[in-house]
């Protein structure tokens, strides 16, 4: 996988507002695609952000938008230590991060130790009382000038839908 490449062609859709001083952009490519895709805005999590947001936050803010639970974020082809920060991986003189998210099923496929189908109905289960938890506490949604729906978070995280 040729990451330069990736980084260059998400750049060319990290969404159109100015970020303010000390601020970058994060992007997460959808776990259903690859690196190797035709990317458009709505195929990566985007979020404004600072160089010390730790990748926990990242990934929690991932899996609450695509109602996933044990996606790992990954980087040049590595899972990314969740204790790490932004600063670590943005470039000197960019403003742009690009992370992609691996599917939980296949992320824990490559050290698993159960049968899949048992690993299966295991996030199945552990995903209810997530959804009912989300479910009642609402999230934060608005209406952009540009009329698409941003879906906000703590960090500044926004998701455009069409």
């Amino acid at each position: 996988m040729d990451w330069d490449d990736f980084h260059r062609r998400a750049k060319r859709v990290v969404p159109q507002q100015e970020l303010k001083a000390r601020r970058c952009w994060i992007g997460v490519l959808d776990h259903r695609k690859s690196t190797q895709d035709d990317f458009k805005e709505t195929d990566f999590l985007w979020m404004i952000g600072h160089n010390k947001i730790p990748i926990n936050k990242i990934q929690d803010t991932y899996e609450k938008r695509h109602d996933l639970i044990g996606v790992r974020i990954s980087y040049k082809g590595c899972v990314v230590d969740q204790s790490d920060i932004v600063k670590s991986f943005l470039v000197p003189e960019d403003c742009v991060v690009v992370f992609n998210a691996v599917d939980p099923l296949n992320a824990t496929v490559q050290h698993q130790t159960l049968d899949p189908p048992s690993l299966r109905e295991e996030l199945i289960q552990a995903e209810i009382p997530r959804r009912h938890q989300e479910i009642e506490s609402g999230h934060d949604a608005k209406q952009t000038a540009n009329n698409h729906l941003c879906f906000a978070v703590d960090i500044e995280a926004y998701q455009y839908f069409e």
